[in-house]
């Protein structure tokens, strides 16, 4: 099957015509992306530490693991590590003016801790990493040891993973920068914007924040303000930095979420926040023929983002 430009129309018709070659199809892209970015990791012995950035909704968690599993499959044992588990406790967290949490903030992470576990990786090859439990907003007492002794290596993910501060203190020849994305955008057939990046990736994180965090629409609507705003200020900018850079776009996504964020969008109260901009993305998921959820292959990336299938 040969891609054309990303039209509502075009997806349909393929939808249409031939399900299981789009599917398949939209999957493998993915996947060819990945194995090209393990190629240029593997021809690259002094890699220790790939750092994979990207912003809400890239699907950074699915992506690093599913890297980690073809490096380790072509020779390099890898492993994940989140940014997430160096969060400050919680009343080291900076404040914004309104007094609330800071989340977003590059120092909401324990930079000092993730600077001295990093280099130990690069110059011993193991290092004892923290494990943040979110319930309690405290660091667990136990830790997780890594090891990338014999040509191992870690992949790093997380929003502030190219953000200097995390790295500046570790030996350039020992790393690897990826940042990612949905990155492409779908067009109406005149030529007119159907749905963003950014508006693909809230369709995302509304599905994943109702089935594994059992969040209502309004609060990933009220959160998408301040997600976007930490985007601007911390991720954008070092975006450039990336040594490659790849879309997470799988074209035929818009048709399996339809059904599944739609109801949601439409019982949402009109003074919501960002009430419009929903509106506007509802309007465009309306377009697209429905895709049953249980069609997505388990190792597609979007299970990140919809119910597993069981069967």
């Amino acid at each position: 099957m040969h891609f054309t430009i990303n039209t509502v129309r075009e997806i349909n018709r393929q939808i249409e015509d031939d399900l299981p070659g789009l599917i398949s199809e939209s999957e493998a892209v993915y996947y060819r992306e990945i194995d090209a970015l393990c190629d240029l990791i593997r021809a690259h012995d002094a890699y220790k530490i790939i750092l994979l950035a990207g912003p809400s909704g890239s699907g950074k968690t699915t992506t690093a693991h599913i890297l980690c599993q073809h490096l380790t499959a072509m020779g390099r044992p890898a492993q994940v590590v989140s940014l997430d588990d160096f969060y400050a406790e919680d009343d080291a967290v900076p404040r914004l003016p309104n007094g609330e949490r800071d989340i977003e903030s590059v120092h909401a992470l324990d930079l000092e801790t993730i600077r001295t576990c990093f280099a130990e990786l690069c110059q011993n090859g193991v290092s004892d990493m923290p494990i943040f439990d979110f319930m309690t907003k405290r660091r667990s007492k136990q830790t997780r040891r890594i090891s990338i002794e014999n040509g191992g290596i870690v992949v790093v993910e997380g929003l502030h993973a190219l953000n200097p501060h995390i790295y500046e203190n570790l030996p350039a020849e020992n790393l690897f920068r990826i940042y990612i994305s949905v990155n492409d955008k779908i067009f109406f057939s005149d030529g007119s914007l159907a749905l963003s990046s950014r508006q693909m990736r809230l369709v995302r994180r509304i599905s994943r924040d109702a089935v594994y965090r059992g969040s209502d629409i309004e609060s990933t609507m009220k959160m998408w303000t301040g997600v976007v705003a930490g985007e601007e200020k911390y991720l954008y900018c070092f975006k450039d930095t990336a040594d490659y850079q790849f879309s997470t776009l799988i074209r035929y996504e818009p048709a399996v979420f339809r059904d599944i964020v739609l109801p949601m969008m439409h019982a949402v109260d009109p003074k919501t926040e960002n009430y419009e901009y929903v509106m506007r993305t509802a309007h465009a998921l309306e377009k697209f023929h429905a895709i049953d959820p249980g069609l997505v292959p388990k190792n597609s990336l979007l299970r990140e983002f919809i119910a597993q299938d069981e069967s």
